[in-house]
């Protein structure tokens, strides 16, 4: 009798959770993407009832055990599917933001913050408005990215772009990965920083009047084309930002105009890819530097922190 009454108090619990959930989601009761949790775990249901049956009369305690299994069970399905669609790239949501600079500006600042996002930079093409910066996001409806632009009285302007959940839980047919590109006006000093969770980042600077460069990366590969510029804003001996990558490789791209030293006393790993005719490794490889850092007529600074083995220097023409 004791067991029966087990077994009944279980299928009756069961019976009113699915009834409820289903009443719920009819009812349009909580927001859409709640609807879809709901939906989503019903299956466990299911799941909870052919445990309970295989473990009935041979387990203590079946229907608690088939309950725990069961939300396992789920919760393992659900991070592999979330896993699966996170890697696939999406173009249903479509963000355009032109914001156009005023005639008194000498200096951009770029912010920006992504998630699970491929980032580009680069010049805007020739002919292009040079006081405008345009940005194009393509993701899923379950990434929203939102823009703040301020000018400043010392001539300077920033625009932060950050990429955001607009739900705490994302519907599964909705998510995926997205690109934002940001084309910057020639001729208009910038300092740029860009800060990714999860995506590779293309920095092609080539034409840029780049002042600054500060990147910041958890996960994904990244690749830097410095232009033949020298800063206007920093003093020879400043280092010109930080640029740290958690996992994947570090491609930097140089013109042979400019002589670069690489601070890596905050890398691990062996020794990185360079040409030794054009760069030293120094003071316990911790340091790249150009042969001709000391008579080069245009120097630049930055601090790396990378895996070596995943650190590759080009010179180019």
């Amino acid at each position: 009798m004791r067991l029966r009454s087990r077994k009944n108090w279980l299928f009756g619990l069961l019976a009113l959770t699915v009834t409820v959930a289903i009443l719920v989601r009819m009812l349009d009761v909580f927001p859409a993407y709640i609807n879809d949790v709901i939906g989503r775990s019903l299956p466990v249901v299911l799941v909870i009832v052919g445990i309970s049956v295989m473990l009935r009369n041979r387990v203590p305690f079946g229907g608690i055990i088939a309950i725990i299994l069961g939300g396992v069970l789920v919760a393992g399905v659900s991070t592999t599917a979330f896993s699966v669609r996170e890697d696939q790239n999406r173009d249903d949501n479509r963000i355009e933001i032109d914001e156009e600079m005023g005639d008194q500006i000498v200096l951009l600042r770029v912010r920006l913050q992504t998630l699970a996002t491929d980032v580009e930079l680069v010049r805007a093409p020739a002919g292009s408005d040079d006081r405008t910066v345009r940005t194009l996001f393509l993701g899923s409806m379950e990434s929203d990215i939102s823009a703040a632009y301020t000018e400043e009285a010392d001539r300077t302007a920033t625009l932060a772009l950050t990429e955001q959940r607009p739900n705490p839980f994302p519907m599964l047919e909705a998510v995926g990965r997205g690109t934002l590109l940001v084309e910057l006006p020639p001729g208009m000093p910038a300092d740029v920083q860009v800060n990714a969770a999860d995506g590779d980042v293309s920095v092609n600077f080539t034409g840029v009047d780049l002042e600054r460069l500060n990147v910041d990366v958890n996960e994904g590969d990244v690749i830097i084309s410095l232009p033949d510029y020298e800063p206007t804003y920093s003093r020879p001996e400043e280092t010109l930002g930080t640029w740290r990558v958690g996992t994947g490789a570090l491609t930097i791209r140089i013109p042979e105009e400019i002589a670069a030293r690489f601070d890596m006393s905050q890398s691990s790993g062996p020794d990185p890819d360079y040409d030794p005719d054009v760069y030293n490794l120094l003071f316990g490889r911790d340091i790249l530097e150009a042969r001709n850092f000391d008579t080069a007529e245009t120097v630049i600074r930055y601090d790396l922190v990378v895996q070596r083995d995943g650190l590759s220097v080009d010179v180019t023409e």
